[in-house]
């Protein structure tokens, strides 16, 4: 029932990331935006929410990483992209470039985004310097924004915080990331697979772990309280 329900929205989905330039930032906003908010009415994004726990390779390409969940909503098999749901449960005092090109859409809570510039500060942290800040504001619910893979941040998000993210085909084959408190500077890289942990703490998230999640998600009103017609409990399974 679940499959039934979201297939007209991931349609229109991979439809709209078919035609992204993520490249070309700036233009892809506006679309990018109009999809993830179709997506995050709550109604659709509790029968997507159904649908992981229906899918073993979802549930399988989940994960629990640095402080907060990544569950993974829809992958398009044409472009690589994926619909990501993002729960943060504590403040992740890092800043760090990315392999894609995405855009979020805070659902609830806010974080304080700082940018720090694009490649020439990734050469700097790849390098283990710290670059320095340009801009910084209080992204808050509601808000989205498109970000290039280039582009250095960081997100000091408040307690579950919950953002809805579009990531666009690899633009990289590494990222880094520098802790803001110690300095110290770590790479993750694709040539190890997306199934190989690289770092303490990282893991794979369970079908109880998403059962969970859902009821944190249900309680803070990301997701509806009634569950779409056809439900699967990860309890049952």
């Amino acid at each position: 029932m679940n499959e039934a329900a979201t297939r007209p929205h991931l349609e229109r989905l991979d439809a709209v990331l078919r035609n992204v330039d993520w490249d070309r930032i700036v233009e892809s906003l506006e679309p990018l935006e109009r999809i993830l908010r179709e997506l995050a009415a709550p109604e659709v994004l509790g029968a997507l929410y159904e649908r992981v726990l229906a899918k073993p390779e979802l549930i399988r390409r989940s994960e629990r990483f640095n402080l907060f969940s990544k569950v993974l909503l829809h992958r398009d098999p044409a472009t690589g992209c994926k619909l990501r749901l993002h729960v943060f449960e504590e403040p992740i005092a890092e800043a760090h470039n990315h392999r894609a090109s995405f855009a979020a859409l805070i659902l609830r809570g806010s974080y304080t985004h700082t940018l720090y510039g694009g490649e020439e500060a990734s050469a700097l942290l790849s390098g283990g310097e710290f670059p320095h800040s340009l801009f910084v504001q209080r992204q808050r619910a509601g808000t989205c924004y498109a970000i290039h893979h280039a582009m250095v941040h960081s997100t000091l998000a408040d307690e579950t915080t919950v953002s809805l993210m579009l990531q666009g085909p690899p633009g990289r084959d590494e990222f880094h990331i520098i802790d803001l408190g110690s300095g110290q500077v770590r790479s993750r890289t694709t040539s190890k697979g997306p199934d190989v942990p690289q770092e303490a703490g990282e893991r794979g998230l369970t079908a109880m772990d998403l059962d969970r999640l859902r009821g944190q998600l249900r309680a803070a009103g990301v997701l509806p309280e009634k569950a779409p017609v056809g439900e699967v409990s990860a309890r049952k399974r």
